[in-house]
């Protein structure tokens, strides 16, 4: 199959698949979707499977935390463009995996590991912003911003994993045919669901405000904007999924 032929296939590919769909809720993810597309026609063409994207996305990401570290303009600037393309890659093993038709759980339990790796970027940067000089707050602000937005962005993934594993235990575990009762959301349910989809939108946005702001030495700037957006994500999804599961888990324990 020549190349052309394989990137038309991936494209049409992904036009009947439900990812199709699911990049509408992040308006981003269509953009990065089809950066994504040549890159894996190529990819597909040397032979890689989607666990070796996703091996090399890692890798590739320790070069990008590398380069931003040593805080010379240069580095960093490469190490940003880099972030890009690992965030790229982050779409091409799934590409790869719908192509070959290898989807399966392990594999997206290895995206997901490195996809935490991900959030390393922002203590990383924070580092490599103070040694470049070029901050607009305190040292002890700037690392306060860095490692809190960090461990935000993790605690999220891990949240959504424990949410995920007690769901599926309490639907184990439930008796036949039971049904909740809907109760109507409350005004400010609705408003902290609109507020958290927003800073969802938003928080897809890290690879294009990188390549941005490294260049501009505002990495001061990238840093404030995330802490902005990681932190009320963290604590509204946490608030809203706890609010939504509350009565479902506790009604399963009584089975």
């Amino acid at each position: 199959m020549t190349f052309y032929k394989t990137y038309r296939e991936i494209i049409s590919g992904y036009q009947n698949n439900q990812k199709s769909r699911f990049d509408h809720e992040y308006y981003l993810y269509a953009i990065y979707r089809y950066l994504s597309f040549p890159l894996t026609a190529f990819l597909i063409k040397l032979k890689f499977t989607a666990d070796t994207v996703t091996i090399f996305r890692s890798v590739t990401l320790l070069i990008c935390f590398g380069l931003i570290l040593l805080g010379q303009y240069t580095y960093m600037v490469t190490g940003a463009l880099v972030f890009l393309f690992a965030y790229i890659l982050d779409f091409v093993d799934g590409n790869i995996a719908r192509f070959n038709n290898t989807s399966n759980y392990y594999g997206k339990f290895i995206d997901g590991l490195v996809d935490s790796f991900v959030c390393g970027l922002f203590i990383f940067s924070t580092i490599g912003n103070i040694r470049s000089g070029h901050t607009l707050f305190s040292i002890r602000t700037e690392m306060f911003m860095g490692v809190t937005t960090a461990f935000a962005s993790l605690w999220i993934q891990y949240f959504r994993i424990r949410v995920a594993y007690f769901v599926n235990q309490s639907q184990t575990h439930s008796a036949p045919n039971h049904e909740m009762p809907s109760k109507p959301k409350a005004w400010w349910h609705k408003t902290m669901a609109y507020f958290y989809s927003m800073t969802k939108q938003l928080s897809v946005s890290t690879p294009i405000a990188l390549i941005i702001l490294c260049p501009l030495n505002l990495l001061s700037v990238f840093n404030a904007v995330f802490f902005a957006i990681y932190l009320p994500m963290a604590l509204g999804e946490g608030a809203m999924t706890i609010w939504n599961l509350k009565n479902t888990l506790r009604i399963e324990r009584e089975y």
